[in-house]
């Protein structure tokens, strides 16, 4: 082998490491993005099950986690829901928490390819680091970070139309939020 034929070969392999990186960029934008989407009908719940035009101002400092619990207790409580479909939301909240607790691991831990030789099929690791543990090496193929964005978006789905179906003068409530002066 020359020493052109050497370093063309090199950037080959950069090459394709960009393109795979600039496709799991976007593989994980899509799985954040339908998690974004989660914690935006998460809130419009929590407002729809408070049902006060303040309940806005609360939602909107909460955390995925908090959410979901305070959604849980008030379903609960709340007179107007069926016991059966509450269930069936009580279903996707519990749903919710063990997704988004995947996308936090894909949006915040460290990706680091593999796979620079040509024909490597090896799948990219992902390093997470989660209050003061040691990292958790992870393997994630690219089939389950797309199943995992179109998991979240389904539940995402099914929290705004059951929201809508059962309490649609609560999802429809105008919320008052403080001016930003």
């Amino acid at each position: 082998m020359t020493l052109s034929d050497a370093q063309s070969k090199r950037a080959e392999a950069k090459e394709r490491r960009a393109v795979e990186a600039r496709e799991r960029h976007i593989l994980i934008g899509r799985a954040v993005e339908a998690g974004a989407r989660v914690e935006l009908h998460l809130r419009q719940l929590f407002c729809a099950l408070l049902d006060t035009p303040y309940a806005g101002v609360v939602a909107a400092g909460e955390s995925v986690d908090n959410l979901v619990n305070n959604c849980t207790a008030l379903l609960k409580v709340h007179s107007g829901v069926p016991r059966d479909s509450r269930e069936r939301v009580e279903a996707n909240l519990k749903n919710v928490r063990n997704l988004m607790s995947e996308r936090n691991a894909l949006a915040h831990g460290l990706w680091l390819g593999q796979g620079a030789e040509e024909g490597d099929q090896r799948e990219p690791i992902l390093l997470v680091s989660k209050r003061r543990k040691a990292e958790d090496v992870r393997v994630r193929t690219r089939a389950e970070v797309e199943k995992l964005a179109a998991d979240l978006q389904a539940e995402a789905t099914a929290i705004f139309e059951w929201t809508l179906k059962v309490l649609p003068d609560g999802i429809r409530r105008q919320q008052i939020y403080p001016s930003s002066r």
